[in-house]
């Protein structure tokens, strides 16, 4: 993935702990999120093929971080010329918020979700996978699911239905894309996502025999959702500004589940066909 990612933008917040770039994917949750949205063709293909990746870490190798480090990363995205941001990240089961600071933690990962927004990029967050539904859900607020002027993804499986570990919710879910969902089949060849591992991964020895991991969530589900706005940004020579990408991404939608806006899957799952006319 390295010669899909552009240097001189990227950057860690968190310092990888296997050597330089210290943006490296050195867990294996980034390279895979990332290679459902642009790979090298090898192995398996992403949704937006052409795409220049920028590398903002802001989880360390367990996979975990300060929400001061993850609203760095999205401001320097957005003052970097990204147009999408891929969020596969949250806090397992939401936030309290009747917790001491929660309030201030939510109020700061909106301004700078919304300062992203401002300056036309699309802030594209993962629902959860916990099976929560987000709107019914008490004191607990969903970040960055829930935050600012971004959008929220639920995951499908590979019948189109929501899949069972996927957060849900009509007043927080855009859209639905494929997560996968093993508990289908039982099979990972036919119901989970297969994409690049990291061969920087402490946790896999991803090398030419295991250079490939099949996974589930919503954290896949949202690069391919990602993806579908991103070739939507590439078809259009005028540019997009945010608000136009959510249009376009939702009206091109297959509609799921109940007609329109509904809890599972909102306005639908994505289609990219539907989005570029391909």
């Amino acid at each position: 993935m390295i010669g899909l990612v552009d240097f001189g933008t990227s950057i860690a917040f968190v310092p990888s702990v296997v050597g330089s770039p210290d943006w490296i994917d050195d867990r294996f949750h980034g390279t895979h999120v990332a290679g459902s949205i642009v790979t090298n063709g090898i192995g398996s293909s992403g949704v937006a093929p052409h795409t220049r990746l920028m590398a903002v870490k802001v989880l360390n190798v367990n996979g975990s971080g300060s929400f001061a480090n993850i609203t760095a990363g999205i401001m320097h995205a957005a003052d970097n010329g990204a147009d999408i941001i891929n969020m596969s990240l949250g806090v397992p089961g939401g936030i309290p918020m009747n917790l001491p600071g929660a309030g201030r933690l939510m109020a700061s990962v909106n301004k700078a979700v919304n300062y992203a927004n401002r300056h036309g990029v699309l802030v594209v967050s993962a629902a959860g996978n916990n099976a929560i539904d987000m709107q019914h859900s008490g004191n607990s607020a969903f970040t960055p699911c829930e935050n600012g002027a971004g959008i929220c993804i639920s995951a499908t499986g590979p019948t189109d239905a929501l899949a069972s570990y996927s957060n849900f919710g009509k007043s927080a879910v855009a859209v639905a894309a494929p997560g996968g969902d093993f508990a289908v089949t039982g099979n990972p060849f036919t119901s989970t996502v297969l994409s690049p591992c990291s061969s920087f991964s402490v946790f896999f020895a991803c090398g030419a025999g295991t250079s490939y991991l099949f996974a589930q969530g919503t954290s896949m589900a949202t690069p391919h959702a990602a993806g579908v706005a991103a070739l939507i940004a590439a078809q259009s020579p005028g540019g997009t500004n945010a608000g136009q990408l959510k249009t376009k991404l939702q009206q091109s939608a297959d509609d799921l589940g109940r007609r329109g806006t509904d809890a599972a899957f909102g306005k639908g799952r994505v289609n990219a066909c539907a989005a570029v006319d391909c």
